[in-house]
């Protein structure tokens, strides 16, 4: 399924980072790659959650393979302030990663799925090679029949 036809909702200067409301109702799409800074991701995961929100969704469905190097601080910034604002606000959270390829990446992402495992928090975080095997974990959760003004 190509989610980058949906409308964008959020783009940030350097294009590198964008969400989209898809036509399926339940999640919001993000897509990441390059380089996130602290502030790429305050926006980035503010808007997001804005949006879950206003739509009453509880997933997400993230498109990081491209994604090469993250901020320390930004990852502490979601880990610490963010999730647990997200979890107060949705109740719980859903998220589909498809894997980056950096493998240093793929280390930190996996570190930060055990400490929110760890700490017990109401985050189901699913990482995938690919668009094919994030689209079923998906429908697990959101059914991806339903269309929107259809």
């Amino acid at each position: 399924m190509d989610y980058t036809k949906y409308p964008v909702i959020h783009q940030n200067e350097e294009g590198n980072i964008s969400l989209r409301k898809p036509d399926i109702p339940g999640f919001i799409f993000m897509q990441l790659s390059g380089k996130m800074e602290l502030e790429d991701y305050k926006a980035a995961f503010i808007k997001a959650t804005d949006a879950l929100e206003e739509v009453g969704a509880q997933t997400l469905l993230v498109e990081a393979s491209k994604l090469n190097q993250t901020d320390p601080e930004g990852r502490a910034w979601l880990m610490k302030r963010h999730l647990p604002d997200t979890m107060k606000r949705l109740g719980r959270l859903n998220v589909g990663m498809i894997s980056p390829r950096s493998m240093f990446q793929k280390i930190t992402l996996n570190l930060a799925i055990k400490a929110l495992k760890a700490l017990g928090k109401p985050v189901d975080v699913k990482v995938c090679d690919d668009m094919q095997e994030a689209t079923a974990w998906l429908a697990k959760y959101v059914d991806l029949t339903k269309r929107v003004n259809a």
